[in-house]
């Protein structure tokens, strides 16, 4: 998940996240925030919440062997190629709206 997001940072020219929260620290510290916006009436999100924390603190890792030796499969698109369509695709759609 980490390297995924660096790449895709490098990617969009910006700068990976570098701060690492342990998850019995940081989702007392997401419920709180969302406790403390939902109080004060806020209308953003607050920059910790507790779905942040869940998603960012899984692995995402998953094998595709078992499609490669039933199906035959193989990927036609290289990650670091997959990437660079995707940040140009969403450069466009940012330029158009």
């Amino acid at each position: 998940w980490r390297q995924f997001t660096e790449q895709l940072c490098e990617k969009m020219g910006i700068k990976p996240p570098n701060l690492s929260i342990p998850f019995a620290i940081g989702n007392p510290l997401a419920l709180t925030l969302e406790k403390i916006y939902l109080w004060t009436r806020q209308t953003s999100a607050p920059l910790l919440t507790s779905y942040r924390m869940h998603n960012g603190g899984k692995n995402y890792h998953f094998s595709i062997e078992k499609i490669k030796n039933l199906l035959g499969y193989s990927l036609e698109t290289p990650l670091d190629e997959a990437l660079e369509r995707t940040v140009a695709w969403y450069k466009a759609l940012l330029k158009n709206n």
